[in-house]
């Protein structure tokens, strides 16, 4: 989950969950070319979607197309990292993505 309500994810978590705030990842169009302004990527929003469940997540009317960003390792690294230590993220999709990077 990526947003660019960094203050307000940044007070969320601060409120709610202090150790949850170490999994936000800052960003921006350096790191990510469709960006354009500062964001964080939420490494606490972490949800598994089969590819059949993808149809109910987008408006049919707008259509969609999958496109992969190029994404740099060290950032990729960063994500694995906190999402890992993060408190709010279930085990099992802990455990898928240790198994997709071996």
């Amino acid at each position: 989950m990526i947003t660019s309500q960094v203050q307000s994810k940044i007070d969320y978590y601060t409120r709610t969950n202090v150790v949850a705030a170490t999994s936000l990842i800052a960003v921006d169009g350096t790191d990510l070319q469709f960006l354009n302004r500062p964001s964080l990527i939420d490494c606490n929003s972490v949800e598994l979607v089969p590819k059949a469940e993808l149809s109910k997540k987008y408006d049919p009317a707008h259509g969609f197309e999958i496109k992969l960003p190029v994404i740099p390792d060290a950032l990729k690294n960063q994500i694995v990292v906190a999402i890992n230590n993060s408190p709010i993220v279930k085990p099992i999709i802990k455990k898928l993505l240790k198994q997709d990077i071996k």
